[in-house]
């Protein structure tokens, strides 16, 4: 192949991906990247956790930790949970200690804690007034 056809090709991927960006930017939607994301979900020392707001019930549910054997299923659980997708769960459950769901009744967050714990995860169920003075 000559070089004028390297070029072509070149000149047509470059008009391919300036029509996606533009498409994009019409649609209003922002490709994000992954650092955007795992500040999104730093851990709880920082005071930065998703907000899952519930019913109203003054509890929250923390993921201390997760077995290495056991992630595969501690992510599909908090997914459950949380209604988050696969690439963000994967990134909460590696946050760990993090926030999964604030502001719950109680019987939901014991239904969270028994749902994460039999995928092998180490979960706390704390007051709101507790997750304040901490």
């Amino acid at each position: 192949m000559s070089i004028i056809m390297y070029l072509l090709y070149a000149a047509i991927v470059v008009f391919v991906v300036m029509l996606i960006l533009d498409y994009l930017k019409q649609k209003k939607i922002k490709p994000q990247s992954d650092k955007l994301v795992r500040d999104e979900y730093t851990h709880v020392e920082n005071d930065v956790a998703p907000k899952v707001l519930g019913a109203g019930g003054g509890f929250s549910v923390f993921l201390i930790d997760t077995p290495v054997n056991k992630q595969i299923s501690v992510i599909n659980a908090v997914r459950f949970a949380t209604g988050l997708s696969l690439r963000d769960a994967k990134i909460l459950m590696e946050s760990a200690p993090v926030l999964i769901k604030e502001d719950i009744k109680l019987e939901e967050a014991k239904r969270i804690k028994n749902m994460l714990e039999e995928a092998g995860a180490e979960v706390e169920i704390r007051e709101i007034n507790e997750v304040n003075n901490d």
